[in-house]
């Protein structure tokens, strides 16, 4: 059986997802920063404040592109660098 607290998360991205129905499966990076409100030509060469760290999900025509649900985690992150615990 599932845990409640993971029962709640599952439901949680649902609604986000549900929330934005405007939004496309799949996202590339000019898009992203779009909705971010990040320039674009800062972001292309500062992976670090791309989605996932400039990690993709997958690639369309030589392109990376994000899940909506990777877009949406990404919008709630802030740019300032992570402090590293000691």
């Amino acid at each position: 059986m599932l845990d409640e607290e993971l029962l709640r998360q599952i439901n949680r991205k649902l609604d986000e997802i549900l929330a934005r129905p405007d939004l496309p499966y799949w996202i590339n990076l000019k898009e992203a920063c779009r909705l971010k409100g990040l320039s674009y030509s800062t972001a292309t060469n500062q992976p670090h404040l791309q989605p996932r760290h400039g990690v993709p999900d997958d690639w369309f025509l030589h392109r990376k592109v994000w899940r909506k649900t990777t877009i949406l985690e990404w919008l709630e992150e802030t740019d300032s660098p992570r402090q590293e615990v000691q």
